[in-house]
């Protein structure tokens, strides 16, 4: 099966280290695995469609968590007028989307605009995050959710986070924020769990010689939910 490989338009053009370089979901040792709440997901792919659906067409497609790729393909019309496949099983890690500049003229050839990985399962862990988070996020003692979604466009890597709140054991989609305004630095965060009404990860930032391709600063980095906007807290350094 091949790598899910996906990111957002992002500004920092990842080299031969690769931050942020694709691989395929990998299993964390977590008894249950359950899978995304499917309005969440449609909330997500909605956020992007709003962005990239305007003449363009969309692929989606499925990654199975046990590792093979189950495919049922249709053809659809979406919403936008864009033709769809679509690539499911009955277990699925994440669902990619990507979607295509649509040519005007015949002999022109349609160009890939931006892959766009979104997580499923729980329990799993992707491109140096754990992308499916819960805990409590505004010290209401309710269960919140986090969703790190990669993707990618051209040589270009950037995670979008999600934050849903949980309003009466309702999500509502509270905010969205790229790695690099939560890193705190020109860099990327990986968030990692959420813990005392805090989200905890990594970062790696750029030092002013850096190459782009290796950023040499790294930090565990802390980040709270504060006025309605995800705000990153002093950085503790670990090499």
């Amino acid at each position: 099966m091949k790598p899910a490989t996906l990111i957002i338009l992002s500004f920092i053009l990842l080299g031969a280290c690769g931050q942020l370089k694709s691989r395929a979901p990998v299993r964390m040792k977590q008894v249950g695995q359950e899978q995304l709440d499917k309005r969440v997901v449609q909330m997500i792919k909605e956020h992007y469609h709003l962005t990239y659906g305007e003449g363009t067409r969309l692929e989606e497609s499925a990654e199975a968590a046990a590792g093979e790729e189950t495919r049922l393909e249709e053809s659809a019309e979406a919403a936008a007028g864009e033709r769809t496949r679509l690539e499911e099983s009955a277990e699925t890690a994440a669902t990619e989307l990507t979607y295509y500049h649509i040519p005007e003229n015949d002999d022109e050839k349609e160009g890939r605009i931006v892959t766009i990985t979104i997580p499923l399962t729980k329990g799993q862990e992707l491109y140096g995050a754990v992308p499916i988070l819960e805990g409590d996020l505004n010290r209401d003692r309710k269960s919140d959710l986090l969703v790190t979604v990669h993707t990618e466009s051209g040589n270009s890597a950037s995670q979008d986070m999600f934050l849903f709140l949980n309003e009466n054991e309702t999500y509502r989609l509270a905010t969205v924020a790229d790695h690099q305004e939560i890193s705190g630095c020109r860099g990327t965060f990986w968030a990692r769990k959420i813990k005392d009404n805090l989200i905890e990860g990594n970062s790696s930032c750029y030092a002013a010689d850096d190459a782009m391709c290796c950023p040499s600063l790294h930090y565990k980095t802390k980040v709270a939910f504060e006025n309605n906007t995800l705000k990153v807290l002093p950085k503790k350094r670990i090499r």
